[in-house]
């Protein structure tokens, strides 16, 4: 192989866990740099879903289209191969993910299943418990400063979770009927300090949420 055949660039996508709109911002501006030296031939990356968003669309229009290969992108809408025709998402989507989970957890009993190898718990009480900064019940008000925090964007364990329940909805009469005026979830902000104590509690919550069953879903 000659040398300098293959050249990367690293540029990260700085600040997605504490501002996902600036590191959209940032992350473009590092590709946009990047192809205007003539340096970018592909882009591998991003992790956070709107800073590659962006870069996929985008770059999709520059010469001959910018590949972009991600491990992340699992939201339906990034499998359009019209808004991203050069996105290649490694583990699929949401909704194959949640497929997995349903089979592993929820299809059914072991007398159902079609294989002896195969296994699925079949279980029926559920509560989700996941972190979310917009949604937590441990969400911080203001800075250490003082300053107030503003709307926070929705996590990935989120979007997980989400198409997890909406999954379980569709295949499900049991889950149709038990989540069809709420679904039990607790969010909670992983990143301030808890003590085991408000773990515990949080815990007991999610377990008395599936209807006094102790068995959870957490991301």
């Amino acid at each position: 192989m000659p040398l300098n055949f293959v050249n990367f660039t690293y540029h990260d996508s700085r600040l997605w866990e504490e501002d996902a709109r600036m590191a959209e911002k940032w992350a473009t501006m590092g590709v946009v740099r990047a192809y205007c030296q003539g340096k970018l031939d592909a882009v591998l990356g991003f992790a956070d879903p709107y800073s590659l968003s962006t870069t996929a669309k985008i770059s999709a229009g520059w010469g001959n289209g910018i590949p972009v290969i991600t491990t992340t992108g699992l939201a339906a809408q990034m499998g359009s191969k019209k808004e991203y025709p050069y996105l290649t998402r490694m583990q699929g989507s949401y909704r194959q993910m949640a497929d997995s989970i349903y089979q592993f957890i929820a299809n059914g009993t072991s007398a159902e299943l079609k294989a002896p190898n195969e296994v699925s718990f079949g279980y029926k009480h559920l509560a989700f418990m996941y972190h979310d900064k917009r949604r937590a019940i441990n969400r911080q008000q203001h800075t250490q400063s003082g300053e107030s925090i503003g709307e926070e964007t929705s996590s990935h364990c989120y979007f997980s979770l989400y198409a997890i329940k909406t999954y379980f909805m569709e295949k499900s009469e049991h889950f149709k009927e038990k989540w069809k005026i709420n679904t039990p979830a607790i969010a909670f902000d992983e990143n301030p300090s808890r003590t085991p104590g408000e773990l515990a509690e949080w815990l007991k919550m999610a377990s008395n949420m599936a209807n006094g069953e102790r068995s959870s879903f957490s991301a």
